[in-house]
């Protein structure tokens, strides 16, 4: 397991010191959120996409399953959001979620973990060629959905994006708010919270000032564990029995693209599947096959948190990519005539790039002696 010590500072000092009130805030949800977890984004995507389509089902992996039955409901909701005069009322979202039959594919938020990772998709195909390279089935597979599947899908998740839930508010005073935010906020919250989890359960801070500018020093363990917890916490097996029919309701899991990790998914998914209080002992033999299987993966799982490795050295460059894109967002409406220009999304892409800006990330792997 790798460990690397990471040390995230702010340049300038701040308005606020930090206290149990604010802690959590300042350094889980900014601090560590905006460096390490946001580097760390792609790997984690990766880690649930690899899941679906290592599964086959019938001569479809299950990802492919659940994009040519969704697909055509996603869009088919998307039209009548479009058809909406003004924004969704409360709770109507919900509403026309269950009448086009999407509450099961939009469970856990997991669909939409995935269509992120597919338009992401060339990213990850970079960042992990050389694991590619050598399971070339999964290589295979992912570039076909990439060439099949993403095209359309960056049309759908853009048009969905596009459609706001209302939001009308009047605070003490009697002002009156348009808070109205699109349908995948808190979608996105949720996701972003949910893979930066995974990342947060393995660290260990050693050092940490009370005053500004904040100085936080602390271990990110690398443990191949991040993968099956992240599998967990998505509820992986269970989302797959729901979305995939068969006649007795039990999916047939045996046939895997390229036997990958040499039928490690598959074991984990019987595993998660067996019902523990009506069959602690099949349960248990499960896990014991599992954790066997792992252990004679472990290059395999490996090779692949090797690149999380790689992601969180890399950091402050993630950290200095996000701050030209929010500059070129910047300078873009900030070009526009002035009349044409959006006032509020210009001063809070100001205050974010004032943000990082006074952030710098460095990180290097210590030896596993070292505390």
């Amino acid at each position: 397991m790798k460990k690397i010590e990471v040390k995230i500072k702010e340049k300038d000092k701040g308005t606020k010191d930090l206290s149990l009130l604010n802690l959590r805030d300042e350094v889980v949800n900014f601090l560590y959120k905006d460096t390490v977890a946001n580097s760390t984004k792609a790997d984690l995507q990766f880690f649930v996409l690899l899941y679906f389509v290592s599964i086959r089902s019938g001569n479809k992996t299950f990802l492919e399953k659940l994009l040519d039955e969704g697909i055509p409901k996603f869009n088919k909701l998307n039209e009548d959001f479009a058809k909406k005069k003004g924004y969704l009322r409360s709770m109507e979202y919900r509403k026309m979620v269950e009448e086009h039959g999407l509450s099961g594919l939009f469970e856990n938020d997991i669909f939409f973990v995935l269509v992120e990772a597919i338009l992401n998709v060339k990213e990850i195909e970079q960042r992990f060629t050389p694991f590619l390279k050598k399971h070339s089935e999964v290589e295979r597979v992912i570039k076909a959905i990439r060439i099949k599947y993403a095209s359309q899908l960056s049309t759908s998740f853009a048009k969905f994006k596009s459609s706001k839930i209302e939001d009308n508010r009047y605070d003490e005073y009697g002002n009156y708010h348009d808070l109205s935010k699109s349908v995948y906020r808190t979608v996105r919250m949720r996701n972003s919270r949910n893979l930066d989890l995974n990342l947060q359960r393995y660290t260990s801070v050693k050092e940490i000032t009370s005053k500004s500018p904040v100085d936080l020093t602390f271990l990110q363990h690398i443990d191949p564990k991040i993968i099956f917890d992240l599998w967990d916490k998505y509820h992986v097996a269970e989302y797959m029995k729901s979305a995939w029919k068969t006649a007795n309701d039990t999916p047939i899991i045996a046939n895997t693209v390229g036997g990958i990790f040499g039928g490690l998914v598959v074991l984990y998914a019987q595993w998660r599947l067996i019902d523990g209080k009506g069959n602690r002992t099949e349960k248990d033999k499960a896990k014991q096959e599992f954790e066997k299987s792992k252990r004679e993966n472990g290059q395999v799982l490996d090779d692949l948190t090797l690149r999380l490795v790689d992601s969180v050295l890399k950091a402050n460059e993630r950290l200095e990519k996000e701050i030209e894109e929010n500059k070129k967002q910047f300078r873009e409406l900030t070009g526009k005539d002035v009349t044409m220009q959006d006032k509020e999304a210009i001063r809070k892409l100001e205050e974010r790039i004032a943000q990082l800006e006074n952030l710098s990330v460095s990180a290097k792997i210590i030896d596993e002696g070292n505390n």
